[in-house]
């Protein structure tokens, strides 16, 4: 899964706005969660962090949690989890 995530990232560049902001977030995903690489996660979120910075979508609260979760910030990675599992509602069941 790392592997495809570091090509998401390189893909991201020739892409519309839009799907590179995807891209860019599902890449920032793979280095903080799978990578453990808190500093290579935050430099690629930076680049997109504006656009998803007050977004509650499912996929952009697991980036956060992601996030939050590899710089030891447990609480508030917790509160964003308790979030985006709420958004879910009975898929989860």
């Amino acid at each position: 899964a790392f592997h495809y995530g570091q090509k998401m990232e390189q893909a991201a560049a020739n892409l519309p706005a839009l799907s590179k902001n995807d891209y860019l977030r599902e890449a920032t995903f793979c280095y903080a969660f799978i990578k453990k690489d808190a500093a290579k996660a935050l430099q690629v979120w930076q680049l997109v962090e504006k656009f998803y910075d007050k977004q509650e979508s499912v996929p952009a609260l697991r980036t956060k949690v992601a996030l939050h979760l590899v710089q030891n910030q447990f609480e508030s990675a917790r509160q964003l989890l308790d979030k985006a599992v709420s958004k879910l509602g009975n898929a989860v069941t």
